[in-house]
C-alpha cells in the first residue's frame, strides 16, 4: 500500500499471471499461450448472440512478460486483382525529384507521372529510333545514320544517382542511356554479338 492508500498486487513470473482472468470470462482463467485463441458463442437475457473470442495470449521467458499473441494480416484479394507473372516484371524508378518513370506494357516506351502536376505522359517511345534526326547547320554528325527498322523490347529501368535514367533493352541487347539533367535524346550501347 502506499501513502494513498493504493492497494498493489504483484505479479510475478508465468504462474502468477495465469491465474488472473479477463472481464469477457471472469470465470476462466487465461488461456494457455500454446492453445489457439477460442471463439465463443456468449447469449444475453434476450437470447441474442455475441461471439466473443477468448484472449489470445503469450508469455515471452527471457522477459518475463506477458504479451497479446501476434496475428498474421491476411491481405485480401481486391476484385479484379490477378497473379502478376514474370512477364510483368518491367521496371520503374523515381529520380531525386520524385518524378516516377516506368516501361509501358507494350515493352515499346517509357512512361512518366510528373512530381509537379501528377500528370502521366510519354517520356519516350522506341518509335523515335526510325525517325532520322535532322542536323542543324554547322553541327557535327555521323558520316552514315542507320535507322532500326527492328522492333525494340524494353525491360528493366533504373535511375542512377548522378541523374541518368539506365534502360535495358531485350533485343537488340544493350542499354539505352538519358541524361536527366541535360536531356536530349538517349545514348544506346549495345552487347557485343558474343554476350548472350
Amino acid at each position: 500500500m502506499d501513502a494513498n492508500n493504493t492497494r498493489y498486487h504483484l505479479l510475478l513470473g508465468q504462474a502468477d499471471w495465469f491465474t488472473c482472468r479477463t472481464e469477457i470470462f471472469p470465470a476462466d482463467p487465461l488461456p494457455d499461450p500454446v492453445q489457439p485463441a477460442e471463439v465463443v458463442v456468449i447469449r444475453d437475457q434476450w437470447n441474442v448472440p455475441t461471439v466473443r473470442q477468448r484472449l489470445a495470449v503469450d508469455w515471452a521467458d527471457g522477459r518475463a512478460q506477458l504479451t497479446l499473441k501476434p496475428l498474421a494480416f491476411p491481405f485480401p484479394t481486391a476484385a479484379g486483382d490477378r497473379v502478376p507473372q514474370i512477364d510483368n516484371r518491367r521496371g520503374a524508378a523515381r529520380d531525386r525529384y520524385g518524378n516516377w518513370y516506368w516501361i509501358d506494357s507494350a515493352q515499346t516506351a517509357i512512361r512518366v507521372r510528373s512530381s509537379g502536376t501528377e500528370t502521366v505522359t510519354l517520356f519516350w517511345a522506341t518509335s523515335r529510333l526510325t525517325q532520322a534526326p535532322t542536323p542543324r547547320p554547322g553541327d557535327f554528325q555521323p558520316v552514315s545514320t542507320a535507322t532500326v527498322t527492328e522492333p525494340v523490347q524494353l525491360g528493366g529501368l533504373a535511375v542512377t544517382e548522378d541523374h541518368y535514367l539506365v534502360v535495358g533493352v531485350v533485343q537488340p541487347a544493350g542499354l539505352f542511356i538519358f541524361d536527366l539533367h541535360a536531356g536530349g535524346p538517349p545514348q544506346q550501347l549495345l552487347w557485343p554479338s558474343q554476350v548472350a
